[in-house]
């Protein structure tokens, strides 16, 4: 993830997993923020409105495990306005 972007808003049916790898990334759920860190894992909640972003200087790099079937969709995002 590229210094000062932001994902977009969405939601998981499914249970998904965050490991970063390098840098931080802030995750912001439903109005509340967690910063993960580097060596450092968090599942993400369930249906919960969320997006991932970058406020640092530098470049995050994490791996998604997301647990479900294959033909389940990996995200919901929101529409744009």
């Amino acid at each position: 993830m590229e210094p000062h972007t932001a994902a977009a808003w969405h939601s998981h049916p499914s249970p998904v997993y965050v490991y970063v790898i390098e840098g931080e990334v802030t995750l912001e759920v439903e109005g509340e923020t967690k910063t993960v860190k580097a060596g450092e894992a968090v599942a993400e909640p369930l249906d919960a409105r969320m997006r991932a972003i970058n406020t640092t200087d530098q470049p995050a790099r994490a791996v998604v495990f997301q647990i479900s079937p294959k033909e389940k969709a990996f995200l919901e995002e929101e529409a744009q306005n």
